[in-house]
């Protein structure tokens, strides 16, 4: 009985998760270099959507099969469902091209191992100066330029994702500079201590080396970098304090005076 009242409250949790994207609609055009705003709504079970989801959104392109698309930039890192709604963008014009219904977007929505996977519908980029991957050249000639469906998510497929997520949590324990790769983890923030002990503070981490500019650099590399979330836990505990007593007499006839 137990175990059927949580397998009950966990699917509740993620029926009240879901999320659907009202913007960019479907098939709608929108300019490289303009501030792009990405919109949802929850739906189903949405009135309370639980404050420890995190969320994850992309900006993809390519066809609908797994393999053949690629996520192109990440809008928004570790966001809290249950806070947001919405989200801005500055395409990078020199992400892509300018395929009709190339682009879509993707959040993942993480609680505890599992992973929920959001797609939004087709839309298209103009402007754009960049040129497309292989791969996501090759998933776009398999589907219609008018196809605004995006590329169907299956349960297999979040179960991999899953792993690949935990998988990559693994990279919080690599120092930062010995990272490789377009996404870099940093550790957790340290709290400030609630008392000054030491005179003569010593250094956490030792500095890091750098080179001064002295050209024009060429692009990043590094796409993002992703912080472990601050962890934190509320307890509650009953008052012990007694209730206050009533007024007395005298007390209460001095706050009939005051009635409406």
């Amino acid at each position: 009985m137990r175990s059927h009242l949580l397998l009950l409250s966990l699917i509740a949790r993620f029926a009240s998760c879901a999320v659907e994207f009202t913007a960019p609609g479907a098939g709608e055009v929108l300019k490289a270099g303009d501030t792009i705003t990405v919109e949802w709504h929850h739906v189903g079970n949405s009135t309370q959507v639980p404050g420890d989801i995190l969320y994850d959104l992309f900006l993809c392109a390519g066809g609908n099969e797994e393999g053949s698309y690629e996520q192109l930039s990440q809008i928004v890192s570790q966001g809290l469902l249950a806070n947001t709604k919405s989200a801005s963008i500055l395409v990078d014009a020199s992400l892509g091209g300018s395929e009709q219904n190339a682009y879509f977007l993707r959040m993942s929505a993480n609680y505890d191992a599992s992973l929920e996977i959001i797609h939004s519908s087709r839309f298209t980029l103009s402007d754009m100066t960049g040129s497309f991957s292989e791969t996501v050249a090759n998933g776009l000639r398999d589907i219609s330029s008018s196809s605004t469906e995006p590329p169907p998510v299956d349960s297999d497929i979040q179960k991999r994702q899953a792993a690949a997520a935990a998988a990559a949590a693994q990279g919080y324990t690599i120092p930062f500079g010995q990272q490789t790769g377009l996404t870099r983890y940093a550790p957790v923030a340290t709290l400030p201590p609630t008392k000054i002990t030491k005179k003569d503070p010593t250094r956490l981490f030792p500095t890091s080396a750098f080179d001064i500019a002295k050209s024009h650099l060429p692009k990043p590399t590094i796409k993002a970098t992703v912080s472990v979330p601050l962890p934190s836990t509320v307890k509650s505990i009953e008052n012990p304090a007694s209730p206050a007593p009533h007024p007395d007499e005298e007390m209460q006839r001095y706050l009939n005076r005051w009635k409406d």
